[in-house]
């Protein structure tokens, strides 16, 4: 479609422009640090503008790469089919890696930090796995897992602004970032 045209069209735009600044030498010094860049590009300084272009470049290149991976696969798809033996020995070497790793906490408050995330950890576990091994005799299960997933990123959310009272945009825009990509 013409959406996708003026994709490719975009990111190689980003990707020629990054390399066109670099090759001309635009922006570099031999002052030049790599600390990472604070605040807005300043576009009255070459360095700055080299490096938003950069970093431009960089996510036009992953999405490049999304896109052939996604409409050019290297691969030829095949349908998923639900293999219980399959799915048990995955969730068998996930468990005996988890469990290897095993660490003692020293908050044991109910629904601390740390047990929230690791609820959630094992959540997407099983997402992910859903997905990967077409679990369709678990659907149910999966449902009730992201309600329950929903409901600890909240709740975690909510003991965070009540315990440092920090409702200032810049991290309510960080937290709307995290829960929607």
């Amino acid at each position: 479609s013409s959406a996708q045209y003026g994709g490719l069209i975009l990111f190689f735009s980003c990707i020629l422009t990054w390399a066109i600044l670099r090759i001309q030498g635009f922006g570099v010094s031999s002052t030049e640090t790599k600390e990472p860049l604070k605040g807005l590009v300043d576009f009255s300084n070459p360095s700055s503008v080299l490096k938003l272009a950069q970093e431009t470049a960089t996510a036009s290149g992953i999405f490049l790469f999304a896109f052939a991976c996604e409409y050019f696969p290297p691969f030829p798809s095949t349908k998923r089919t639900w293999n219980v033996d399959d799915f048990s020995f995955y969730a068998l070497i996930f468990f005996a890696v988890s469990f290897a790793s095993v660490k003692k906490v020293r908050d044991t408050s109910v629904l601390n930090r740390l047990q929230t995330d690791e609820w959630k950890g094992w959540m997407q576990w099983l997402f992910i796995m859903y997905h990967y091994c077409a679990a369709t005799s678990i659907y149910n299960c999966i449902r009730v897992f992201i309600c329950s997933y929903v409901w600890m990123t909240g709740y975690g959310n909510f003991i965070y602004f009540t315990t440092t009272n920090n409702f200032c945009l810049a991290r309510f825009i960080h937290m709307m970032w995290r829960l929607n990509f």
